[in-house]
């Protein structure tokens, strides 16, 4: 048996941390982005994140829009026009990768 003492002097089972008496599972942190990914859109409102360059990673969604580029809110990634540019790096379309795909 793993063990240390707590904070009491009380000794501490390190195989079972809360003191359920058997092993315990840990949980780790998953970062919104990874959950995001998980999660199924509706059509026509998936968002796509920029792959022009390793440090960009704008998103577009479609319920923000894009004010420097001029598009309103609701228009979906499919129906901006073929000159759309990334408004942080300035790639194409082309650069884009839909964060609903696995």
């Amino acid at each position: 048996m793993r063990s240390r003492n707590n904070k009491q002097g009380e000794a501490l089972d390190l195989n079972d941390p809360i003191g359920l008496g058997r092993s315990c599972v840990v949980l780790i942190r998953i970062s919104n982005s990874a959950i995001f990914r998980r999660e199924k859109m509706e059509k026509g409102k998936e968002k796509y994140q920029c792959q022009g360059s390793p440090t960009c990673g704008f998103i577009y969604d479609p319920e923000r829009g894009d004010r420097r580029g001029k598009v309103p809110k609701g228009v979906p990634f499919e129906k901006l026009p073929d000159d759309w540019r990334c408004p942080c790096c300035g790639v194409g379309k082309d650069k884009f990768k839909c964060l609903d795909e696995t």
